[in-house]
């Protein structure tokens, strides 16, 4: 968002310059000819900028903050809390995946890690599931079962 309102502010910034060069080959025509072309615009208001460049890009921006309502609405948009989205299951994480209902279960946030490291888990244990639960020692399911944790399974 902040890249779309810095392209947009070099556009304006080369628009307003185009329309000040304009004016200036403007007030050049006019002071070359007797015709009176700005008569009915009630005079030039930029006349004590006559001869002057156009300003910097770093001027045209130097009090933005205080200025520009783009801004300012970019601003208090990104002061909103962001929505979740939850990861779409699909690709290699659909083939690697042994029962999709565990996909449901899972948070936003385990659904993206999944899908982050599922490759690299993928080599290292050949499948998504790390444990396999028929291997587990007798005595360690019993105290999983008795302990405020649940085994998920």
């Amino acid at each position: 968002m902040l890249a779309e309102y810095e392209e947009e502010e070099e556009t304006a910034y080369r628009r307003a310059k185009e329309v000040f060069e304009l004016r200036e080959v403007e007030r050049s025509v006019k002071q070359s000819s007797s015709y009176d072309r700005f008569s009915d615009r009630g005079g030039d208001s930029f006349k004590d900028l006559e001869g002057e460049p156009f300003m910097s890009y770093e001027e045209f921006t130097r009090h933005r903050e205080l200025t520009s309502l783009k801004l300012s609405a970019l601003y208090r948009n990104l002061l909103k809390e962001p929505y979740t989205k939850d990861v779409e299951l699909k690709g290699d994480v659909k083939a690697a995946l042994e029962d999709e209902d565990e996909w449901d279960n899972m948070s936003s946030y385990d659904k993206w890690v999944v899908q982050l490291f599922h490759r690299e888990v993928v080599d290292m244990f050949g499948g998504l599931a790390v444990v396999d639960k028929a291997l587990l020692p007798i005595g360690l399911m019993t105290m999983l079962r008795q302990s405020r944790f649940q085994w998920q399974g």
